[in-house]
């Protein structure tokens, strides 16, 4: 089954577009994968809705954080918190943190520019992501306790997906906490 718009309750993020805004949304209920997944869909300035809403998770999101968007004129950039079960190092455990996720989106829904892929893994504790385009790439920006310290990290992510070198690296440096 498709997400339903009434999902926009537990959060949501938008992007506007030549022709109306590209909602996402963190869904809830059976018609979802295993009761969790990030939503997106199409919304016309008329208020009416434009093709077919989909999940953009491919496996359930355990929990998943309020996700952000950003459109680079092609495609949509979408990140979320996710604290699915992956085993991080190898050593047959799931690891259960919180990390970023992320997904590129075709411009009018028409499919996916790959998988999803991890932005910064859950061993970080990463959360509230938050996404823009700067012309070239994708920026995404988050809070992260790699250092024992809340502090913010950046990313840019090809319009394709992927991280782009450098790797993701710290923007503060501070002996209280940085929030985004």
């Amino acid at each position: 089954d498709e997400p339903s718009w009434e999902d926009l309750a537990t959060g949501a993020a938008a992007v506007r577009v030549d022709d109306g805004a590209m909602l996402v949304w963190r869904a809830q209920g059976a018609e979802h994968l295993a009761g969790q997944s990030i939503a997106v869909g199409l919304l016309l300035p008329t208020g009416s809705r434009r093709g077919t809403d989909f999940d953009v998770t491919t496996i359930a999101a355990r929990d998943p954080g309020p996700p952000a968007i950003a459109f680079s004129g092609r495609t949509f950039l979408v990140a979320w918190e996710d604290r699915r079960d992956v085993d991080l190092d190898d050593d047959d455990v799931p690891d259960p943190d919180v990390g970023i996720w992320a997904r590129i989106v075709a411009d009018g829904l028409v499919g996916f520019a790959g998988d999803e892929f991890a932005i910064a893994p859950a061993r970080y504790e990463a959360s509230r992501p938050a996404l823009v385009w700067t012309g070239d790439s994708f920026l995404v920006a988050w809070q992260d306790y790699r250092t024992g310290n809340s502090e913010i990290y950046v990313a840019r992510i090809g319009e394709e997906g992927g991280i782009e070198p450098p790797e993701a690296f710290q923007v503060t440096d501070t002996l209280g906490a940085s929030r985004l």
